[in-house]
């Protein structure tokens, strides 16, 4: 019964909207998708396995802040950009439109968004665990210093697949200074550890070559943050650092469909009805 009146609450809400829908379209990403700000996991694990999985997906206030974003390139590309700032903007335009905290939107937002494909992820839990197990020489603890080398040498191996150079070669990575040696190494020592991955290797290499992202290689260092290691000589264990590092991970392209349909607030519409009868 109480299902029955959310679905006619919905319904009589896109019947008042349908009469000034501003947009109405279907989106599947072609890039990575990060859920969220920066540091927000765009995979959340529902069991100890993360075989169970949920997705931090676009919504509504995801897309109103990209359709915001849009509209202040929009004007600022138009006016003259020497006599443009953010403020005069985002008040004169962009607020007056989407609201502000001190003023209420005029349009309404709504999106829907699911999973498109069998396996959103690069790689998934098992295969990356088995992955820093078999870095840390099977133990099952981590150390700080030792995550710092690891997310250094998915970058190095990351790169060496992106230039096709084979990663198992220490040649192939293009490093100087005292450091360069230990480096290689490690990059090596971790490429051999995905070589023993055998049909999973594959997924395996794709994550390390996010690592030569910019943005995925910030993010990545969430997992060097007190929260992980209280302390520089702390050690963490295997199946939470790898979790951890797991739900970091985007989603890949052509795995999100979202579709948005952008109108005119039943408040808006009001007040333009009684201005007109004003008239």
């Amino acid at each position: 019964m109480q299902d029955n009146r959310i679905e006619t609450i919905a319904n009589l809400a896109q019947t008042i909207a349908g009469r000034r829908t501003i947009l109405s379209a279907t989106f599947v990403n072609v890039t990575p998708w990060w859920g969220g700000g920066p540091f927000t996991d765009t995979i959340i694990c529902l069991d100890s396995e993360c075989k169970q999985l949920d997705y931090a997906l676009p919504n509504s206030e995801t897309v109103k802040g990209l359709l915001r974003w849009v509209l202040r390139t929009i004007y600022a590309s138009i006016e003259d950009i020497e006599d443009v700032n953010y403020k005069d903007i985002e008040k004169k335009y962009v607020a007056s439109l989407f609201g502000s905290t001190s003023s209420e939107s005029k349009v309404h937002v709504m999106v829907e968004s699911r999973i498109c494909c069998e396996k959103p992820y690069y790689v998934s839990y098992s295969t990356l665990k088995q992955l820093v197990k078999c870095y840390v020489e099977n133990r099952n603890v981590i150390g700080r210093e030792e995550v710092r080398n690891l997310l250094t040498s998915f970058e190095l191996v990351g790169h060496a697949i992106l230039r096709g150079h084979d990663p198992s070669n220490t040649n192939s990575y293009f490093l100087t200074g005292k450091k360069a040696g230990k480096q290689k190494r490690n990059a090596k020592m971790l490429y051999d550890c995905i070589r023993k991955l055998g049909r999973y290797r594959h997924e395996a290499e794709e994550f390390a070559k996010l690592f030569a992202i910019p943005r995925f290689r910030l993010i990545s260092m969430k997992v060097l943050s007190k929260e992980v290691f209280p302390h520089k000589n702390s050690n963490t264990d295997i199946d939470y650092f790898a979790k951890l590092l797991f739900s970091l991970q985007p989603l890949k392209p052509g795995c999100i469909e979202t579709r948005i349909s952008v109108y005119w607030s039943p408040r808006s519409l009001a007040l333009e009805e009684d201005g007109m009868r004003s008239i």
